[in-house]
């Protein structure tokens, strides 16, 4: 109990709220057991994108901007997960962050 309107402490509710599990694997490596909200994240984009392509199928500028544009997020989470199991301070960390960087810029500039 908390000493101020006994209340409990949120620590005391949920002891691991908030905390990352230890990589597991090499040292650097992204945590594991957070595939699940990646593959809802994934599987939302594709059918989204299924969809958006589906419903203009007639219009081959918009199919063409649907396309590139799960091309580069796909591109984007692709480089964003070998950026997170990249050593610290290393090159390929270095070229992957440059990469990311790039294809952000590039989907930012779809909608300008």
């Amino acid at each position: 109990m908390d000493a101020v309107g006994g209340r409990r402490s949120p620590d005391l509710i949920f002891p691991n709220f908030g905390r990352r599990r230890p990589a597991q694997g090499r040292p650097g490596a992204a945590p594991a057991g957070h595939w699940l909200p990646e593959l809802v994240g994934f599987s939302f984009l594709s059918f989204n994108s299924a969809t958006a392509t589906y419903r203009s199928w007639g219009d081959t500028d918009a199919v063409s901007f649907v396309v590139s544009a799960y091309f580069t997020m796909v591109g984007l989470f692709f480089c964003i997960k070998k950026f997170q199991a990249a050593p610290a301070n290393s090159r390929r960390r270095n070229a992957i962050g440059a990469s990311v960087f790039i294809i952000f810029w590039d989907s930012v500039s779809f909608f300008e």
